[in-house]
């Protein structure tokens, strides 16, 4: 790390030597070991996939049945791990050492309350990728952001020099890599810059990444957590074990992020207005990007540089400035991969210019609070395609956004019926609920004029009428492109 700690490089270097002995000797302790993974996702399986190469007697379980876990059942016979699962996948706890839970099992599972009791560590896959890695890691949480500010981190990373990549709960289309695949490959040059979501925190002991950023914090998964304050709690774990020689990084502008504890670690802020003082981190001083630290203030850039829209990624892009900072990267390689970065797939993403009007996939826009950020991104009115799986969230702050931002709704999914509900509550008259989201496609292109914006900003989960959020933007590329092969892409 090329940080304010240079001026002690040679304990940096002892440090990162011993953190990859400490790894190397843990890949040894692993071999022959016996441990269950419980859940077959792309998670579980990467993790199966790597202690068996270490040479872990790996046994899999999950709660679903062989005829649904088809593929995953000969994926993970081909590597050789025993499997259980369906009516009694509990039995993958015998004779285990240690468990590791992939991030969709809720800690509340009776499989981990029974390895629990048996004594056993349950362990998430970011733990264990920890203790695999070689070399150092930038890991990035919050609710909206995460990997909007990895992406933009590594390419400002890679154009300082250093050999940098994405891994951990990404699902950017180019991008999708596991935190333990990453890890298992990583070498004392590496730099993994690491989205974390709060389910893969739940379990954790001694992971410690080198610089947390908590890009912020609304209410979100409150179907797995019992309150707002228990997934605050688990979000701030990031910064838990941390030391005086990290950095945590936190969102200024973000009243939740301000209460959140951080640790040893030294603490930095972003925000869009300038810092006190007694304040370090990336600030805007009018139109102009700054970082800060103590008496010295280094202009990195413009505002007008900034590619990617809205002013939720203008705070993405100041956490990575932060954060690049912090790690050594200069502000020319900083400025250089701000002036180049377009954005991240499904995520304010231009899909078309069709008859003089935008089509804009915001398909990973899953909650609330990411929704009223898409809206105020555009200063004339939209017409939004919005709507998805109802998992009981309050979605009445849409209104106010709905009514000042939105020319015309089209409402899709099981939620269509309560936000347009909403949205007649504040005054919204053109309003639509349509069966499927290519309808939706189809009538938001009859009623648009050149200079209109269509935006898919769903503001709910997808599992309604999708796979998963992924899916649900390629539907709508697909959909927009279907509307004529004549016009640029």
């Amino acid at each position: 790390m090329q940080s304010c700690e240079c001026e002690n490089p040679k304990r940096e270097r002892r440090e990162l030597k011993a953190a990859v002995v400490k790894a190397d000797e843990f890949r040894k302790e692993l071999k022959g070991r016996r441990v269950a993974v419980i859940g077959m996702g792309r998670t579980g399986l990467d993790c199966a996939r790597v202690l068996v190469d270490l040479g872990a007697k790996v046994t899999i379980g999950d709660s679903k049945t062989a005829e649904k876990l088809r593929d995953q059942c000969q994926a993970a016979q081909r590597m050789g791990a025993s499997l259980f699962v369906g009516e009694g996948y509990q039995k993958a706890l015998d004779g285990a050492e240690w468990v590791i839970v992939s991030p969709g099992v809720p800690a509340e599972a009776a499989i981990l309350q029974e390895a629990e009791a048996l004594g056993l560590p349950v362990w998430s896959e970011i733990e264990l990728a920890y203790r695999l890695l070689r070399g150092k890691m930038l890991a990035v949480t919050g609710t909206n952001g995460k990997t909007t500010t990895c992406a933009l981190l590594r390419e400002m990373l890679r154009a300082a020099g250093f050999v940098a990549e994405v891994a951990g709960n990404i699902s950017a289309d180019e991008m999708k890599r596991t935190l333990i695949s990453a890890s298992a490959d990583s070498t004392e040059s590496s730099v993994t810059v690491a989205e974390i979501s709060s389910f893969q925190m739940e379990h954790v002991d001694e992971f410690r990444p080198d610089i947390a950023i908590l890009t912020n914090i609304s209410a979100d998964h409150l179907d797995r957590y019992a309150s707002f304050s228990d997934y605050m709690a688990v979000k701030s774990r990031i910064f838990r074990r941390q030391r005086e020689s990290d950095y945590s990084i936190l969102n200024r502008d973000d009243p939740s992020s301000r209460q959140c504890e951080s640790g040893a670690g030294k603490r930095l802020w972003f925000s869009t207005a300038p810092l006190p003082k007694d304040l370090n981190g990336a600030y805007l001083n009018k139109d102009h990007i700054i970082y800060k630290e103590g008496d010295k203030l280094t202009p990195i850039g413009a505002v007008s540089e900034v590619r990617i829209p809205g002013k939720h990624n203008l705070e993405n892009v100041l956490a990575a400035t932060a954060a690049a900072a912090a790690f050594g990267a200069d502000a020319k390689s900083i400025a250089f991969a701000i002036s180049r970065f377009s954005g991240v797939a499904h995520r304010l993403e231009w899909v078309a210019t069709v008859d003089g009007v935008e089509y804009v996939n915001n398909s990973m826009c899953t909650n609330v609070q990411a929704a009223i950020r898409s809206l105020e991104t555009y200063e004339r009115g939209v017409i939004l395609i919005a709507g998805g799986a109802d998992r009981d969230d309050d979605l009445k702050p849409l209104g106010p956004a709905f009514r000042k931002f939105a020319r015309h709704i089209l409402l899709i999914g099981e939620c269509a019926p309560k936000l347009e509900r909403i949205a007649r509550e504040v005054g919204c008259e053109r309003i639509e609920c349509l069966p499927t989201l290519p309808t939706a496609v189809k009538r938001a292109a009859e009623i648009a004029k050149p200079g209109d914006t269509v935006l898919l900003s769903p503001a709910c989960k997808s599992f309604d009428m999708f796979n998963d959020f992924e899916e649900r933007g390629r539907v709508f590329r697909e959909s927009v492109w279907s509307l004529t092969a004549n016009q640029t892409r």
